[in-house]
């Protein structure tokens, strides 16, 4: 409803908002959101309030961890899909940030080379990328992405997954594990 943080609301207007948010999707798409994303700040209330929702598969505002995992509370399960501000086109608007297409793309190839690096071991990685049409759709940084996916798609066993997708497979595993 509003994008706004989160982080000093109480347990009752922030209720209020996702409720609001959830119902205002579902009547304007005709399909209910299975995600919830708050503006870079959740509150202490956030992810206990979207677990009582029940209409929430995931959460994607965990800034703290690279690996996605379950929560239960009760009865309830919710995904716990790291968000990333790195490897996310938002660097172009600011100060210090990508400049060029170019610079994405050598940046997200370097991320993506080390944590193809790191599983070595059979451990797994994920990398989150943030994209905005608005940003990233611009003609000088569009191709800055094309050519990074060109480079992923060179290898075998990467998976290129929408937060669903990655949620319904951890539900279905109960984690993120390949083993």
């Amino acid at each position: 409803m509003k994008w706004i943080s989160h982080a000093y609301l109480d347990r009752t207007e922030e209720k209020q908002i996702i409720n609001e948010c959830y119902s205002s999707i579902l009547k304007l798409s005709g399909h209910a959101p299975v995600g919830w994303h708050t503006k870079s700040s959740t509150s202490p209330f956030t992810r206990d309030l979207l677990i009582e929702h029940g209409g929430f598969i995931y959460d994607s505002n965990a800034y703290n961890d690279d690996i996605p995992y379950v929560v239960k509370k009760n009865d309830n399960k919710l995904v716990i899909i790291p968000y990333s501000f790195d490897t996310n086109d938002m660097r172009f608007d600011g100060n210090n940030g990508f400049v060029q297409g170019n610079d994405f793309n050598i940046y997200c190839k370097e991320t993506f080379n080390q944590l193809l690096s790191e599983t070595d071991d059979g451990s797994i990685r994920m990398m989150s990328i943030g994209l905005h049409p608005r940003i990233i759709g611009r003609p000088g940084r569009i191709k800055g992405l094309e050519d990074f996916i060109k480079h992923i798609k060179t290898y075998q066993n990467v998976w290129i997954p929408k937060r669903i997708d990655i949620a319904k497979y951890c539900l279905e595993k109960n984690s993120f594990n390949f083993f």
